[in-house]
């Protein structure tokens, strides 16, 4: 069988380098790629948030003269924003999961490093250990939390609206604070 030659070679190589490139990096540098990973992925939740707002607003403004092309065109929009708002919180969820997979890592190390270090006193490894702890912790938070979006400073009757669909979402849902699935549920998996 011949080897692969031209772009195939080169796509495997560079595959090859990718893997071997994030093999190599140390805990602490996959935890701050991650971190990094999962900032961007809540800002693409927030900013497909704001796409479902713009489609929904073009739903709502549909009238009796609307046509029924105004009507496609609206329902073609805010499928759109959904499929957008449906990707970017499945990645915002993955980052979310690496992110505290390193950070359980981290905790490993710090573990590991206490117990080969005979001379340290109870105290200093508790020290040593709860920092790591709130980490991982934090990390754990973070993957039950909700992404809130920060409101862009428009004019009144934007915010009064949004506060009105908060009031009436069922179950004291509302319709702006649930990031990882589309019925608010923070990555849970019923």
């Amino acid at each position: 069988m011949a080897s692969p030659s031209g772009p195939a070679c080169l796509l495997l190589s560079g595959v090859a380098l990718m893997m071997l490139t994030t093999a190599c990096r140390s805990p602490e540098q996959r935890a701050e790629s991650d971190e990094q990973a999962v900032i961007a992925d809540v800002a693409a939740v927030c900013a497909a948030r704001a796409a479902v707002e713009e489609a929904v607003a073009g739903v709502e403004g549909l009238t009796p003269e609307s046509t029924v092309e105004d009507a496609e065109t609206a329902g073609t929009k805010l499928d759109q924003a959904m499929a957008s708002l449906r990707d970017a919180n499945t990645e915002l969820e993955k980052a979310e999961v690496k992110e505290f997979r390193d950070q359980v890592e981290l905790f490993r190390q710090a573990v590991a490093e206490v117990r080969r270090q005979k001379d340290m006193t109870l105290a200093d490894a508790s020290v040593a250990l709860q920092l790591e702890a709130a980490s991982v912790l934090a990390a754990r938070a973070q993957l039950d939390s909700v992404v809130i979006c920060a409101e862009p400073e428009a004019s009144e009757p934007a915010a009064s609206a949004n506060e009105d669909a908060d009031d009436s979402a069922p179950d004291g849902a509302s319709g702006d604070n649930g990031a990882a699935g589309e019925n608010g549920d923070a990555g849970s998996s019923e």
